[in-house]
């Protein structure tokens, strides 16, 4: 999703050709129904110039490419762009690409529904999204950016929820991840009142937690796009690395980018 972001920004800044494979099409099909990129013909690439990511996070080559830079060829974008800096100047258009189908809508919508009849308020109910990233991420964030990253995300946790304790009343937490047990036993050691584990898919949970008012996002891009796809404002860790390495989606990154609605919590 990052790279068909990014790539599709620089598609409208230098009104560069952008196209997709037919296995990107596929990982979308029936997820995202307006994609408005076209999907290439022509299947051997083998030709073509790939584009590798630099230090850092950097896809300095990309961006020279979709400028025009480096000649008219055909390049083909490797490494996983996620350049917030560029795709957020079109979020309007990036919400309209990234629209989730009407299938999947209907039925977060059910789930939401049922979370509210079952609360049993007469007051207005706010759901808060949260995505607890597990998974191979631990292993790979202290590898790669810090040896204190155990990813408990405890003391986050109880930041956040307190964030929007202190805003909301009759709240309820609409909890995903992909290793649940562990999102379950963390979020119910909180003490929280009201919360629902999701199990679907990975676009049914991102679905629901879009359709959430607010969110709460741990590391990792999944969380991310929740969060950019919430109405409302969303909190992110506030994470420090101890190498020499920028984490992609650290507090300054998001400055640099203008994300005005995600609110940075100390992580630890």
């Amino acid at each position: 999703m990052g790279e068909y972001a990014t790539i599709y920004a620089l598609h409208k800044i230098f009104n560069v050709s952008a196209v997709l494979t037919s296995k990107q099409k596929h990982e979308f099909h029936g997820h995202f129904p307006y994609l408005s990129l076209p999907v290439i013909k022509i299947e051997n690439t083998k030709k073509w110039t790939t584009l590798h990511r630099g230090n850092d996070y950097n896809y300095v080559a990309l961006e020279l490419a979709a400028a025009g830079l480096l000649g008219p060829k055909c390049f083909l974008q490797d490494d996983w762009p996620f350049e917030m800096q560029i795709f957020n100047t079109y979020r309007d258009d990036i919400l309209r690409e990234f629209a989730f189908s009407d299938q999947l809508i209907l039925k977060a919508d059910a789930i939401l529904a049922d979370e509210r009849r079952l609360f049993n308020s007469t007051s207005p109910i706010t759901f808060i999204g949260v995505h607890i990233r597990r998974g191979d991420y631990p292993k790979y964030m202290k590898s790669q950016y810090s040896t204190k990253a155990n990813l408990s995300y405890v003391k986050y946790l109880a930041r956040a929820i307190e964030h929007y304790r202190g805003l909301h009343d009759n709240i309820i937490f609409i909890v995903a991840s992909d290793d649940r047990p562990h999102a379950r036993t963390l979020f119910m050691s909180l003490n929280h009142t009201k919360v629902f584990i999701a199990d679907g898919t990975a676009f049914e949970d991102m679905c629901l937690l879009s359709r959430c008012n607010h969110s709460i996002i741990t590391l990792g891009s999944f969380g991310f796009w929740t969060g950019y796809f919430s109405p409302g404002t969303t909190t992110y860790p506030d994470f420090m690395s101890t190498t020499s390495r920028e984490y992609f989606l650290s507090r300054a990154r998001y400055e640099r980018a203008q994300i005005e609605n995600f609110i940075a919590l100390p992580y630890t």
